[in-house]
């Protein structure tokens, strides 16, 4: 159905995100078809989100821009986690660090489909590639302003706060894509996962061992 001209901004805001939840749901079932997203038709993608053809196209120009869209979504998703990493820095806590990183792994997991499609796009579209740039950039910036703050009331001693926060965001970032991508879900093994993560962060943050 076309796009109504009395819809109004906020309406149709909304509506673009309803439709944006879908085609991720959408996405993220073709693609764990093995299915590349570039392989992805928008007739197969509107269709398995129960729209129209002429629907996708009133609200996304093309594919790129609707994977922009799903990235700002499960980037969001991130952010918050990333959020509860930092947190710990101040205040110590291995169990809120051991269930942020889970959350992280967990994530990776649950969007494996479009956080490939994301790194499969970024090789030769700008806009995304620069998507995933700031992405990783804000994540950085975040731990670094975190590990600072620590340092600051004695929490953290004295590390050099931007490369630890590079290297722990990125070790995290990869680790999780790259198990998330090559093996199946299992619950054992993304534990053991988590617990090694979270014991690698602890002891370059602090120093010691977690127990």
């Amino acid at each position: 159905m076309a796009e109504d001209s009395t819809t109004t901004p906020t309406r149709r805001a909304q509506r673009r995100a309803e439709l944006g939840r879908r085609l991720l749901e959408a996405t993220e079932a073709l693609m764990g078809t093995d299915v590349a997203f570039t392989d992805l038709s928008v007739n197969a993608l509107a269709s398995a989100a129960g729209i129209s053809r002429a629907t996708f196209y009133v609200y996304f120009e093309d594919k790129s821009q609707l994977l922009q869209a799903l990235a700002e979504e499960v980037a969001e998703g991130f952010r918050t986690v990333a959020q509860r990493w930092w947190d710990t820095t101040e205040r110590p806590s291995h169990d809120e660090l051991h269930g942020a990183i889970a959350d992280t792994v967990a994530l990776h997991r649950r969007h494996r489909a479009v956080i490939w499609a994301i790194l499969e796009m970024s090789s030769y579209d700008a806009a995304i590639a620069a998507f995933y740039d700031d992405l990783m950039a804000g994540l950085i910036d975040g731990y670094t302003e975190a590990i600072e703050q620590a340092q600051a009331t004695g929490a953290i001693g004295a590390l050099a706060a931007r490369p630890t926060a590079t290297a722990l965001t990125w070790m995290i970032e990869r680790c999780c894509h790259q198990t998330a991508r090559a093996t199946e879900p299992d619950a054992a093994a993304d534990a053991a996962l988590v617990d090694a993560l979270t014991e690698i962060v602890w002891r370059t943050l602090y120093l010691a061992p977690s127990r």
